[in-house]
């Protein structure tokens, strides 16, 4: 495990947790989904860079669909 991908890990864990917990909140689905796709991002894929390039991503994503609800 290197540097990269533990803060990389540590910051997706993170953003993801506060999604999902403004999903459950709220009681929408679309912020649940997306917090747990990107708090598990880092688990499923090994490479830092690439974790990271598919968190930011997600994120992206989730914010997009977030501004046209």
């Amino acid at each position: 495990m290197s540097t990269a991908w533990f803060l990389i890990a540590l910051v997706a864990s993170g953003v993801g947790t506060g999604i999902f917990v403004y999903g459950f909140r709220q009681k929408q689905s679309l912020p649940l989904v997306f917090g747990v796709l990107i708090g598990a991002c880092p688990m499923l894929v090994k490479s830092p860079w690439l974790a990271g390039a598919l968190g930011a991503t997600l994120l992206a994503l989730f914010v997009a669909l977030q501004r046209r609800a």
